[in-house]
């Protein structure tokens, strides 16, 4: 059990992450990945019980992104947060930048209200909303990135995030998988594909960069 702070930061000395873990991020990571222990115990935040799994799948999979991100990345979406996942841990790393969290469970948008106030975290929103992208923009907003887990096929992801897109703006679609993905729009600009292992488990994972028109 992972039940102190020396213990949680062990697990990152030895895995190569692409961003800078300081003892402020890391103190803030420690602390969302405790809230979820303790919120999963009495709602379905996650179907991740083990500790280690937690930390992989949830937390060490969303620093990946800033293999992608910066601190110039003004305005951010993460669509279907769930758990806040890639976004908490991606506000952690760059407390600047403007995020928005959409889930359409409402115990689980409480959930990560609740860890946005825990953590003292500022220019970040959490939203109860079901999205539809046969349904248009339901946020009036458009950003500089917006990022997707895959849970539908990459092209329906893809309308989906066009939608909340500035022009220039970038989409990042997080999947598992070593398998090419090819998906053609007019609209958008293949950037780059990139692939990374989960450091435990060895899944297999990669992130989907386009640019939009």
């Amino acid at each position: 059990m992972i039940d102190n702070i020396e213990l949680f930061g062990l697990i990152f000395k030895n895995i190569e992450l692409p961003s800078y873990l300081n003892e402020e991020s890391l103190s803030k990571l420690f602390l969302f990945f405790t809230e979820i222990k303790r919120w999963n115990k009495n709602i379905n935040l996650t179907g991740l019980k083990s500790d280690r799994d937690i930390i992989e799948k949830l937390i060490i999979d969303s620093l990946y992104l800033t293999k992608v991100l910066t601190k110039n990345d003004g305005s951010i979406l993460d669509i279907g947060s769930g758990s806040g996942v890639p976004g908490i841990p991606i506000k952690i790393i760059y407390p600047e930048a403007r995020l928005v969290l959409v889930d359409s469970t409402a115990k689980k948008v409480s959930f990560i209200k609740n860890v946005i106030r825990k953590l003292n975290l500022k220019k970040i929103d959490a939203i109860l909303l079901r999205m539809d992208y046969k349904k248009g923009n339901l946020l009036n907003m458009l950003f500089d990135v917006v990022v997707l887990k895959a849970f539908a096929s990459t092209e329906k992801s893809v309308e989906e995030g066009l939608l909340y897109l500035k022009e220039g703006g970038r989409l990042i679609l997080m999947k598992s998988g070593k398998e090419k993905d090819i998906v053609k729009d007019d609209r958008i600009n293949f950037i780059e594909e990139i692939f990374y292992e989960l450091p435990f488990t060895k899944v297999s994972r990669k992130l989907l960069i386009w640019q939009k028109l």
